[in-house]
C-alpha cells in the first residue's frame, strides 16, 4: 500500500523567533511560540548557528556589563567622596 503525502502547507518560520531565542533564551521562546513550535523553528534555522549566535550576545552582553579600569575608578572616587 502506498503511503500518502501529507497535503498541509508548512506554516512559514515568525520573523520574531530567531530575535526572541538570542536575546532570551530557549525557556522564553517555549513560552511565547509553545515547546513543538519552539523545536521546529529551532531546528528549521540551525542549532548550531543559533547556539554561537547567542553565545556571542551574551558574551557581548557581559563585556558591556563589565565596567573598563577608568569608569570603575571613578565609580570608586564617587563613591568614596
Amino acid at each position: 500500500m502506498r503511503k500518502s503525502q501529507s497535503t498541509k502547507i508548512a506554516e512559514p518560520i515568525p520573523v520574531e523567533f530567531e530575535q526572541v531565542f538570542i536575546h532570551h533564551g530557549w525557556d522564553r521562546a517555549n513560552r511565547i511560540f509553545g515547546k513543538r513550535a519552539t523545536t521546529r523553528y529551532y531546528t528549521a534555522l540551525g542549532p548550531d548557528r543559533l547556539r554561537a549566535e547567542r553565545g556571542a550576545y551574551l558574551a557581548a552582553r557581559r563585556h558591556r556589563a563589565q565596567p573598563s579600569g577608568n569608569d570603575a575608578s571613578a565609580h570608586i572616587r564617587m563613591l568614596s567622596a
